[in-house]
């Protein structure tokens, strides 16, 4: 889907702003956003090319999307190239001419910006006089090796003390970035299912004798630290559960990959672990394993620890970022320390103590019910909507 010839948007309330259009996390939460709006809003979408097909499956009207490259203000180390600053420039203006004639025409009231394009959001805000919602989604630095582009962290700072709101997915982001004292910051938990979605699977006794499927589910890239738990699956099998496997869901760079492949084989669990691919449906991914391991240093918020606390799954989950607020140790899920001895430890427990998954899932599904569903997420936008209303 592409910008219509005219450039205009119908009226709108709502315009969201994204950094990308692929079906992880970040544009995963904002599409629930979306999908969950009162059905009286009118809501426009501004993001990457692919992002009008998005749109498409949310309901969104053609004229109601802008698609269009958004430079993003942290950047990767490689993607900063002082040499082509002018270029830059000019594809800016490009784009702001584009941003502002698309809201301008829509009229919202209120722009929320995703993550690393939080600088558009402010522009799109101002450009039509609506108020400013900035989602903070990741570390960026700790989680992705995102740097500041140049001049980006000063604008940064001054944007941070302009926004209308400041909505973080976890008192971590938000104390990272230096925002938690901010009058208008608050902390909203993902919404990642639907609450006739969590559905009690029965009496998990934990992984059966002769097989233990564990799951990393997400993006496959250095960040998540899935060699942890390759090492983990080494480890169990020298221990003696030899029916410990892991499944990968997601896909990531083919360097990391064969990485992970590389480690298995030298670990003597080559087909013990399995790289699944991406799936679009998470409830069958969940369906088919017996624990989930979160195993990232620096997760934002963990959206993979609470969809499998909503589908029913035990979670073993680094105890670092997001992933401690989520997990109430022992209770809701288990932790480790980082190392793959200790995850090792926790999964043997997991095998070995009779109703403890049983008793973890159904607690971490209670919590979900409570914090983690599609409805409590929406409620509490509509919120945050409610009082810039007011």
């Amino acid at each position: 889907m592409t910008t219509p010839p005219t450039g205009r948007a119908p009226n709108l309330d709502l315009v969201f702003v994204t950094h990308t259009a692929v079906g992880y996390g970040a544009s995963r939460s904002m599409a629930v956003l979306i999908d969950g709006c009162d059905d009286r809003r009118r809501v426009g979408l501004v993001g990457p090319p692919g992002t009008g097909e998005m749109a498409g499956k949310l309901g969104l009207a053609p004229d109601a999307v802008l698609e269009v490259s958004l430079p993003w203000s942290r950047l990767h180390p490689w993607e900063i190239r002082p040499g082509k600053r002018l270029k830059q420039l000019r594809h800016a203006w490009s784009t702001y001419r584009k941003l502002r004639r698309f809201v301008r025409s829509g009229r919202p009231s209120v722009v929320c910006s995703n993550s690393s394009v939080f600088e558009w959001g402010h522009v799109a805000a101002a450009a039509c006089g609506a108020k400013h919602v900035w989602f903070l989604r990741e570390f960026g630095d700790l989680d992705y090796q995102l740097q500041w582009s140049e001049g980006s962290q000063p604008r940064f700072e001054r944007r941070v003390k302009q926004a209308d709101r400041i909505v973080s997915v976890s008192r971590a982001v938000a104390e990272h970035h230096g925002v938690a004292d901010q009058p208008q910051a608050c902390v909203l938990y993902n919404g990642v299912a639907a609450r006739d979605q969590m559905i009690d699977r029965g009496p998990a006794q934990g992984p059966a004798a002769s097989r233990h499927r564990l799951g990393v589910v997400g993006l496959v890239c250095e960040a998540k630290c899935i060699e942890i738990a390759v090492e983990a699956i080494g480890l169990l099998h020298r221990q003696g559960h030899r029916g410990a496997s892991l499944h990968i869901y997601g896909d990531g760079p083919d360097d990391y990959r064969q990485r992970l492949r590389d480690l298995a084989a030298e670990r003597s669990v080559a087909d013990a672990v399995v790289f699944e691919g991406y799936r679009e449906r998470v409830a069958d991914i969940y369906g088919s394993i017996d624990a989930t391991v979160v195993a990232a240093r620096h997760e934002a918020f963990g959206r993979t620890t609470a969809e499998a606390m909503a589908y029913g799954v035990p979670v073993v989950g680094r105890a670092s970022g997001g992933t401690i607020e989520l997990i109430d140790n022992g209770r809701s899920g288990l932790l480790f320390d980082g190392s793959p001895a200790d995850l090792a430890s926790q999964i043997a427990r997991l095998i070995d103590e009779p109703g403890l998954a049983s008793r973890l899932a159904a607690a971490g599904q209670q919590r979900a019910r409570r914090e983690f569903s599609h409805e409590s997420y929406s409620a509490g936008f509509e919120t945050i909507l409610n009082e810039l209303a007011a």
